[in-house]
């Protein structure tokens, strides 16, 4: 089989459908210029770790610690975008968001709270955070209350109205949302979390010779996009990053004294 699917799943907002879109169209060009048969509209995957692993994956993203805990061995690593936030290239961080009202100036005063979680495999918003939390005290993140949302957005949404004590937001997701999300006027930042490398772009394709001319047409693909499109989706750049970047997300998640 040769792959042809491609996908940009990790910050589809519906706000950023057009700049998706034409993200999309461009990297079907550079890629056909590159010699791949990509598929011609974008998709839409609602099983992602199928979708990750699927045998027809030209190319999608993915987050970093399914990537390191389950995926290394089983796609080739593309490259990393770099995007518009205050990180080194190819690097991001999560956002520890609060009530804006909230007395809470420390990471200790969230002892026993109530902590809005994405997902559990989340790099941003669960193993970060809770790394972060262990750090602070070997006791918080073992008194913290979970609630899973599912989103980042809708964990925003749980901690502007009370649903919640906490929630760590991606760094990027967390620029879009200032963005279009009202309910970002509603929480603050607490504090960010160390940075690690970014949501990497990855295939079912795993050849040194593939994985170049892939990583070469995302490269082109984003220089052809107008400053607008680039500007609405954050983007900076493509580094190159290697399975081994990756590796410290996953011994950080085994090292939590909490998972779920």
């Amino acid at each position: 089989m040769t792959p042809t699917t491609i996908a940009l799943p990790m910050y589809d907002w519906p706000e950023l459908t057009p700049a998706t879109t034409t993200f999309g169209n461009h990297l079907r060009d550079a890629l056909s210029a590159a010699g791949f048969t990509p598929a011609n509209m974008l998709s839409t995957p609602t099983d992602l770790m199928a979708h990750w692993q699927h045998p027809d994956l030209l190319l999608s993203q993915t987050c970093g610690l399914p990537y390191s805990r389950m995926l290394h061995d089983r796609v080739g690593l593309v490259g990393t975008p770099s995007y518009d936030i205050p990180s080194s290239a190819g690097q991001y961080h999560s956002v520890l968001i609060v009530p804006a009202n909230a007395d809470t100036e420390t990471l200790t005063d969230l002892t026993g709270a109530c902590f809005a979680v994405n997902e559990g495999g989340s790099q941003s918003g669960f193993s970060a955070p809770m790394t972060a939390f262990q750090q602070a005290s070997t006791t918080l993140p073992n008194s913290l209350t979970l609630k899973m949302t599912g989103s980042h957005r809708t964990s925003i949404h749980c901690v502007a109205n009370g649903e919640a004590d906490v929630a760590g937001i991606d760094a990027v997701t967390w620029e879009i949302a200032c963005r279009h999300e009202p309910a970002t006027h509603r929480v603050r930042v607490l504090r960010r979390t160390q940075q690690t490398p970014g949501l990497p772009m990855i295939s079912a394709l795993r050849s040194p010779d593939a994985l170049h001319r892939l990583h070469n047409a995302v490269v082109d693909a984003m220089a052809s996009l107008d400053e607008a499109t680039r500007d609405a989706l954050l983007l900076l750049g493509f580094n190159a990053t290697r399975p081994r970047d990756y590796r410290a997300l996953a011994t950080r998640f085994s090292a939590l004294n909490r998972t779920l």
